[in-house]
């Protein structure tokens, strides 16, 4: 089934909802995603999609906002971090991708008269009737740099998405149906339990059992193959003292690009969309605080990304980052001021301004050091190339991984005998040793930090199984464990036969295990356990629950359960369901079971898909968005 293999990649219940959240990724996001620029570089590539690090930022900063709300002041970045803010983020704009891309692939195109009444239904493109107005929409979307056919195709995708949710909804439950599984899934259950721990001891194997097991277990006994070698690095940290940087070029490279170094002017702003300059004009009177801002920006904002939670904050913005008639009036206010209605092709605006960030150019004694270590690095990446280019002449040339190392001045790493499982050498080591032959010098290798490095392999040790009279000892050891195993599993083979067997003359009821024990001759611990639904059952039993469930009273389950070194022989002795849900409380637990499936398979769903995406990340640009180092998204 295709839910088994979801559930191979283990999705979480962390993860339960999620697409719930995801599918009004327009509505969500609003306005103020379409107000910003939309050329940034990319953070995040999910099978070839670009995710720019602007919308990154704007979901992280409004995540923060939320969170500092809660917290009733500012959050530390140890705080973010810890939370794993930048972590989520990461997650949902994977989920949302893959989602989209799925509901693509699977043809969930929404109609175009679906379509065409989403778009319609957008207060930025109706009149002051609320009327769809052509002209408006047009003009809107040239603000937005966006042509009619590229904005459509994003919100047919989007409401695609919507239509994979549809795909996973399960229907209806019977209220009936889940009471009568609820109370079956919390019974109270009495088992009686058989475990047998200790066999008898084995006596020694004679040397033909000895050699018999010995011959029967050869890739038990064999020593994999190991290699040895030499290893030339040509690393960028090894170079990285032998470059200098004169203040002289510092100051020049400086001075030749200033503009890298200057940043310009940014405001936090909030904003008020309303349908009308008559509304704009009416609110504008009634607000004097930046309180009275968002609360009224909660309260009449018809900006869909305002959620009636933030405000109408927009973060911190630069004047290009949103539309010209939006960036002139936030760029022409005081802070701490209401701005008159402004008009873009949205709708109209009302902007308060609650900080202002002056631009400026960063002096060169704070930027020094940068300057220094980017030509640094520049520096030894062309030291690294023209060292490598002469290493592979030299090596193409015939001359051996030691006499090139020789000639380029540097010092080659001996590689102890390894096999080809050992985690010491890097991965891409590891293969190059391993796929060279002896006495040859591999291709080079490009390492993690951008370096390069080459590898010359000069022993190889073959598998092989050492004489039995090598490992003697060891063969008697694990054929003495063979023995206890087939032992205990004798012993209990012996018990289940004799549990199911007819009960003696004039018994009352099945056999009991302790009656069973004897009969059978079977040592073992007899003791009874009980435990009210899943979650109180032993974890050693709880593969066997469905099993145990369908069982009837007396009888054993068909196999013995193991436990570590122990198997247990279990008798189910009695099950007392417990009380059914009634009236509204059955209808509530009724919906609740439907909810819980529904998130289960949506969970299972995002999982799968995120496994087998392939994600890439800017993880420089991700790490000056977040403030700190994340890992990419899998």
């Amino acid at each position: 089934m295709l839910l088994e293999k979801f559930r191979v990649f283990g999705a979480t219940k962390a993860a339960k909802g999620l697409l719930f959240l995801l599918i009004m990724a327009f509505g969500a996001w609003g306005i103020e995603s379409f107000l910003h620029a939309q050329s940034s570089p990319h953070g995040l590539t999910v099978n070839g999609e670009n995710i720019s690090l602007i919308e990154l930022e704007e979901q992280y900063r409004a995540r923060t906002r939320q969170l500092e709300e809660a917290l009733g002041g500012p959050a530390t970045p140890e705080q973010l971090q810890g939370l794993q803010l930048a972590e989520q983020i990461l997650q949902e704009s994977l989920a949302r991708t893959v989602l989209r891309q799925t509901a693509k692939q699977l043809h969930l195109q929404p109609a175009t008269r679906a379509l065409q009444a989403e778009i319609s239904g957008l207060a930025p493109f109706q009149n002051q009737s609320g009327q769809f107005d052509v002209t408006q929409y047009r003009a809107a979307l040239a603000q937005m740099g966006r042509t009619a056919s590229q904005f459509e195709r994003e919100m047919a995708n989007d409401l695609a998405v919507r239509n994979l949710a549809g795909v996973v909804q399960l229907t209806a439950v019977s209220s009936s149906l889940v009471a009568g599984q609820i109370a079956l899934a919390d019974a109270t259950t009495e088992i009686a339990v058989a475990t047998i721990t200790n066999a008898p001891s084995p006596a020694t194997p004679t040397a033909d059992q000895l050699a018999d097991f010995y011959k029967l277990n050869p890739i038990t006994y064999q020593v994999p193959e190991h290699r040895s070698g030499q290893l030339l690095e040509l690393s960028l940290p090894s170079l990285s003292g032998t470059v200098s940087i004169p203040e002289s070029r510092i100051a020049a490279e400086y001075e030749a690009n200033q503009a890298a170094y200057s940043t310009p002017e940014t405001r936090l702003v909030r904003h008020i969309l309303l349908p009308s300059l008559a509304s704009a004009t009416e609110i504008q009177k009634t607000i004097q605080m930046v309180e009275e801002f968002a609360a009224a920006a909660n309260a009449v904002s018809i900006d869909p990304g305002n959620l009636k939670t933030k405000g109408g904050s927009l973060g911190f913005i630069k004047r290009d980052d949103v539309v010209p008639g939006f960036a002139n009036m936030a760029f022409g206010v005081q802070a701490g001021q209401i701005s008159a209605p402004v008009q873009t092709p949205f709708g109209w605006h009302l902007i308060w301004v609650e900080e202002i960030r002056p631009a400026r150019v960063q002096p060169l004694a704070e930027v020094s050091a940068q300057i220094a270590a980017a030509l640094q690095a520049a520096e030894v990446q062309e030291t690294l190339s023209q060292l490598a280019q002469r290493a592979d002449d030299a090596i193409a040339g015939g001359q051996s991984l030691a006499e090139t190392a020789q000639m380029l001045g540097l010092k080659l790493r001996p590689i102890p005998r390894v096999q080809a499982t050992d985690e010491a050498l890097p991965p891409a080591v590891l293969n190059a040793l391993f796929n060279t032959a002896a006495g040859q010098v591999s291709p080079p290798i490009t390492l993690e930090d951008g370096g390069v490095a080459y590898v010359a392999t000069t022993q190889i040790e073959a598998a092989a199984t050492p004489p039995l009279a090598k490992i003697k000892e060891r063969v008697i050891a694990d054929w003495r464990t063979l023995q206890t195993e087939l032992a205990r599993k004798a012993a209990a083979e012996a018990l289940l036969s004799a549990a199911r067997a007819p009960a003696t003359a004039g018994a009352n009821g099945p056999r009991t295990l302790a009656e069973a024990a004897t009969q059978a001759k079977v040592t073992a611990t007899i003791g009874t356990l009980n435990f009210r639904g899943v979650a109180e059952a032993p974890r050693w039993l709880q593969p066997k629950l469905l099993e145990l469930m369908a069982a009837a009273p007396g009888s054993t389950l068909p196999e013995a359960v193991r436990d570590g070194d122990s198997l247990h022989v279990v008798q189910l002795l009695r099950r007392t369901p417990a009380a059914a849900p009634q009236g509204v409380a059955a209808i509530a637990a009724a919906e609740a079971f439907a909810t819980e499936q529904r998130q289960d398979l949506e969970a299972l769903l995002v999982a799968y898909l995120q496994s087998q995406a392939e994600v890439t990340c800017n993880l420089a640009g991700l790490q000056q968005v977040f403030g700190y180092a994340v890992a990419c998204p899998k």
